[in-house]
């Protein structure tokens, strides 16, 4: 028998990816625009760390002053996109306050979905701000060392990668 020929729908690929999310992939995509063939300095790269938060009130205030130490000193993430999912706590209010009080906050920009709609329409709407060479995101529990962000832009950048998925639960995974 001959063995059947199944072609790839491209236009589900968004549908696809979401579905890896769900499934608690760590996703993390690049959108490459406007970008130079043999870009390799990486002063010259421009990343947006998109984040998707929702019921993080526990933890968020912590998180994102870890986040913006780490940005402060990475000069290639020039835009972090924080997206509240229609959180019910006070991480709308924790929000607020972090942007409004912290002094390193420039490279921060907020959406605030009235509900909750989704971790992957959170991404979505994210994305559709983001201005980035590369679209990183990851979840606001920040569940891996910043030096794996580091590891993903030296794919994305060194090694010309289009995507890159990093896995938990994969066996030569090294997880912080």
């Amino acid at each position: 028998p001959v063995p059947e020929h199944r072609s790839f729908d491209f236009s589900r690929l968004h549908e696809v990816v979401l579905e890896l999310i769900l499934f608690n992939i760590y996703l993390i995509s690049i959108f490459a625009q406007h970008q130079k063939q043999n870009r390799t300095v990486w002063t010259h790269v421009v990343v947006s760390l998109i984040l998707p938060i929702y019921q993080a009130e526990a933890f968020l205030r912590t998180n994102l002053e870890r986040l913006a130490q780490y940005v402060a000193d990475t000069p290639s993430i020039q835009e972090i996109i924080l997206v509240n999912d229609g959180s019910q706590d006070d991480t709308h209010e924790i929000i607020e306050q972090f942007l409004a009080q912290s002094p390193s906050t420039d490279r921060f920009q907020y959406i605030l979905l009235k509900q909750n709609r989704g971790k992957g329409t959170a991404i979505k709407e994210g994305v559709r701000l983001a201005k980035g060479q590369f679209l990183i995101f990851t979840d606001c529990d920040l569940p891996y060392a910043f030096e794996n962000i580091d590891n993903v832009i030296a794919h994305l950048v060194n090694q010309k990668a289009h995507f890159v998925v990093g896995n938990r639960m994969h066996p030569d995974s090294t997880y912080h």
